[in-house]
């Protein structure tokens, strides 16, 4: 099987198409898969946090946690 990502770009997003080539005997077949990312800011985030009652958001970078991505934690008054 292949893949072959296609990206497309907006001002908060951008658009996935997957493309899946697999054979099957002596047929090709194509499958795609689509998908819109947000490009939201950590900012952003921080303000959804509080907007929904929690306090004291704090991110905790890669380097210090090992994961792939930030990690944000808040607090429950």
């Amino acid at each position: 099987m292949a893949e072959v990502g296609i990206c497309t770009t907006g001002a908060e997003h951008y658009d996935l198409e997957l493309f899946q080539v697999a054979s099957h005997g002596q047929k090709w077949i194509t499958a795609v898969v689509r998908t819109r990312y947000w490009a939201i800011t950590r900012g952003q985030i921080s303000g959804f946090v509080r907007t929904a009652g929690l306090e004291s958001p704090s991110w905790h970078m890669p380097d210090k946690t090992g994961f792939f991505q930030p990690v944000l934690t808040a607090h429950k008054p």
